[in-house]
C-alpha cells in the first residue's frame, strides 16, 4: 500500500530515431524477428504437447489412488499389511522441539515460524511516453517517487534523483524462517514434501517486548521507529507468522490436524509412485476424506491444464506475430497500400 506519493519533475530524455521512417531499417528489424517467432512457436507447441500428456497422466494417477487407497484407522500404530501401500490418515500434528526467535523472545510449538521484516523506503517508478509527429519519434521518460513498506532493500543510489530520495544502505533486521527438524502426523513422520505443504500461515498477534528492546508493539508488529502512525524513512516493522500449530504458551487456537495421502513405510509417510509414473504425496490442513482430497487435486489439475494451454496458445500467437511483421512491412512499401494506410490514418 502506498502511504505517500510524491511526484517529481525529473530528467526528461528525448531520442530522435532517424531510422524510424527508413524502410530498409524496418525490414532488417522484421527479418531479425523471424527466428524469435519460430522459437516461440516451437516452445508453444512443445508446451501444449507436454501439458496434454501431463494432464492425462495426472488424471490416471488420481483414479488409481482413489481405487487403491487404504484408510488407516489409528494414527498411533502402523498396520503391517499396509506397508508399501497408499494410505489415508487423519491425525494431529506433532513435533519434538519448540521453535523460537531469541532476538524477539518469541517461542511456540509449530512446524514453521516465519519472521517477516519490512522497512519504510523510497520507491522509484519510471514512466515513458512516446509521441510521433510523422518525422520522428520522441520518447519522454519521467520518474515519480512514493514511500512504501518493502521487505527487500531498495537501493536509492540507482535512482534518477538519489540526493532527494535516500534510503538506508542496509536493514538492521532481516527476514528469517524457522522449521522443525521433523514433523509428525500422529506417530508417523512426514516426508519433506509433505511438510512443504504445511503453509497455513497465521499472524502471531500476542507479542511481548523482550527485555532491553527499543522496539514498540503495535497492531501485531514489533516496530522500530519513533511514530508508528507516522512512519519515517528507515523505520522497520517485524511480524511473526506460524504454520502447523501444536502447542502454545498463550492461547492462539486449537492444534492443527492434517489429512494425508502417502505411502506407509514403517512409521514414515513417503511419496507413492503411481503406475502412470507420477509421485503422489498429498497433505491438507483439517479433516478431509480421501475422496475429498483427490477431488481437490482434480480441480487443481484442471486449472493448471487450462492455464498452460492458454500460455502455449499465447506463445504461438506471439511467434506468428513476429513472423508476419516482415510481410506487413513489405506490403506497406507498395505505393497503393501505403497511400491507403495514410488515407485511413488521416482525419476526414
Amino acid at each position: 500500500m502506498t502511504d505517500h506519493f510524491a511526484p517529481e519533475k525529473t530528467t526528461v530524455t528525448t531520442e530522435e530515431d532517424d531510422d524510424e521512417d527508413d524502410f530498409f531499417a524496418r525490414v532488417r528489424r522484421s527479418v531479425a524477428a523471424v527466428p524469435l517467432g519460430l522459437l516461440l512457436i516451437a516452445i508453444g507447441v512443445g508446451l501444449l504437447f507436454w501439458n496434454e500428456g501431463r494432464a492425462v497422466g495426472t488424471a490416471r494417477s488420481l483414479e488409481e489412488a482413489l481405487s487403491l487407497v487404504r484408510p488407516l484407522r489409528s494414527h498411533e500404530v502402523a498396520v503391517e499389511e499396509y506397508d508399501g501401500k497408499l494410505i489415508h490418515l487423519v491425525a494431529p500434528l506433532r513435533t519434538k522441539v519448540w521453535l523460537s526467535d531469541p532476538a524477539y523472545n518469541v517461542e511456540l510449538s509449530a512446524v514453521k515460524l516465519k519472521r517477516t521484516v519490512e522497512m519504510y523506503q523510497w520507491v522509484e517508478e519510471e514512466h515513458t511516453r512516446e509521441a510521433d509527429d510523422g518525422r520522428e519519434v520522441i520518447r519522454e521518460t519521467s520518474y515519480s517517487y512514493s514511500k512504501k513498506w518493502m521487505e527487500e532493500l531498495v537501493r536509492s543510489a540507482s535512482f534518477d534523483s538519489p540526493h532527494l530520495h535516500k534510503n538506508p544502505k542496509q536493514m538492521a533486521v532481516t527476514s528469517a524462517e524457522y522449521r522443525a527438524p521433523a514433523a509428525y502426523a500422529g506417530a508417523f513422520q512426514l516426508s519433506d514434501g509433505l511438510v512443504n505443504r504445511i503453509n497455513n500461515f497465521k499472524v502471531l498477534k500476542s507479542l511481548k517486548l523482550p527485555q532491553g528492546s527499543d522496539a514498540k508493539v503495535t497492531k501485531g508488529y514489533f516496530y522500530h521507529g519513533e511514530a508508528p502512525l507516522s512512519p519515517a524513512i528507515g523505520d522497520v516493522r517485524v511480524q511473526f507468522l506460524y504454520a502447523g500449530l501444536l502447542m502454545i504458551k498463550f492461547k492462539l487456537g486449537p492444534r492443527d490436524s492434517v489429512s494425508v495421502l502417502a505411502k506407509q513405510a514403517g512409521l514414515r509417510l513417503v511419496p507413492y509412485h503411481t503406475r502412470a509414473g507420477d509421485v503422489l504425496e498429498l497433505l491438507a490442513i483439517g479433516e478431509l476424506s480421501a475422496a475429498d482430497m483427490i477431488s481437490l487435486e482434480r480441480a487443481y489439475n484442471m486449472k493448471l491444464t487450462w492455464g498452460l494451454r492458454a500460455l502455449g496458445w499465447f506463445l504461438q500467437f506471439l511467434g506468428f506475430t513476429c513472423m508476419t511483421t516482415i510481410i506487413t512491412e513489405l506490403l506497406s512499401w507498395l505505393p497503393l497500400v501505403r497511400d491507403f494506410i495514410k488515407a485511413s490514418a488521416s482525419p476526414p
